[in-house]
């Protein structure tokens, strides 16, 4: 999930009952990546990846709105702050914009939606190392009887 769960996750009260699709739906993209090598260990050389060429970036793209939505609304239920849940839409907007790496789409604008995706991943992807990074180190300090309850 890409809901920076700072107070932990909340399994109970308003929005909890998106939880399943939230985990879901963060599954799918390694998923699909997965299939995705699998099916290119299994093809000649060169051969063309339908898969992967379309299939793993609508399933990216499709989760990846889906997330966005559900983690924003179990957020915004659970009081967190408007500023964490900025930040875990960040993260999200990678997948958000998957469609972007169309092989036609990218060659019918002569390179442009890939232009325009790689600026979007960089942006996106460093600004969301650099949002959360306080969060990890938070975490990482604290004593691992602290992080994980027994």
């Amino acid at each position: 999930m890409t809901q920076p769960f700072t107070a932990g996750l909340n399994t109970s009260g308003e929005g909890t009952s998106y939880l399943p699709y939230m985990l879901l739906t963060s599954f799918l993209p390694p998923a699909a990546g997965i299939i995705d090598a699998v099916i290119q260990a299994n093809i000649e050389e060169n051969a063309p990846d339908a898969f992967g060429d379309y299939g793993v970036p609508i399933i990216c793209g499709i989760s990846g709105v889906i997330n966005t939505v559900l983690s924003s609304i179990y957020g915004k239920d659970q009081g967190t702050n408007a500023l964490v849940i900025a930040g875990g839409v960040l993260a999200n907007v990678s997948y958000d914009v998957a469609w972007l790496g169309f092989p036609a789409l990218v060659k019918a604008t002569d390179q442009g939606t890939a232009i325009a995706k790689l600026i979007v991943d960089v942006i996106a992807n460093f600004g969301t190392a650099i949002f959360m990074s306080d969060q990890a180190i938070a975490a990482a300090a604290k004593p691992l009887g602290i992080r994980i309850p027994l």
